[in-house]
């Protein structure tokens, strides 16, 4: 007697009378692979192996489910707000430090400006930056969530952020 069962994109069937589990997986592409067709010495082992298997693929499913809700959770509760400091720190030979301000927030939607920073050489060629909110320096910008305080400039190849209140390292590589 045959017995199968689907679970996602894996079917596993069971031939009780030979002792023989089969499964494969059908991809979104629609190619088939086998993942296992073996023979046991009785019928406990192989209904305990497909027990098992068949438990790990329903929790495998399980768990992409909970990460991919924990993502769209993260981005509907980002966590971003009016008034907050974010910064990004780039560069190759000099390190570069922009800071930016929150100005509007709806849903994932984040506008922002550049703000000023006071800037205190500890060194000819480096020293320790902080921002300064009562100077903006640029229009506003636009951007969208990407997860828990984060965000990433659109039409940029950046993501910024949440300033932590400490002065951050910079260098004019000269």
């Amino acid at each position: 007697m045959e017995n199968s069962i689907t679970i996602g994109q894996y079917t596993i069937e069971v031939n009780e009378s030979e002792l023989i589990a089969k499964c494969w997986r059908t991809k979104k592409t629609g190619s088939i692979y086998v993942v296992f067709n073996y023979r046991f010495k009785t019928a406990e082992i192989m209904t305990k192996y497909v027990t098992n298997y068949a438990k790990s693929i329903f929790d495998g499913i399980c768990q992409k489910q909970q990460q991919k809700a924990n993502r769209l959770n993260d981005k509907k509760n980002h966590g971003i707000e009016v008034g907050q400091i974010y910064y990004n720190s780039w560069g190759y030979d000099q390190t570069n430090v922009n800071f930016y301000m929150i100005t509007s927030v709806k849903g994932q939607k984040i506008e922002f400006v550049e703000i000023a920073q006071n800037a205190e050489s500890t060194r000819w060629d480096y020293g320790y930056t902080m921002p300064d909110t009562s100077k903006i320096i640029s229009d506003k910008m636009t951007a969208i969530a990407s997860g828990k305080q984060k965000f990433k400039v659109l039409n940029a190849r950046y993501q910024v952020s949440i300033f932590d209140g400490k002065p951050k390292y910079y260098s004019t590589g000269h």
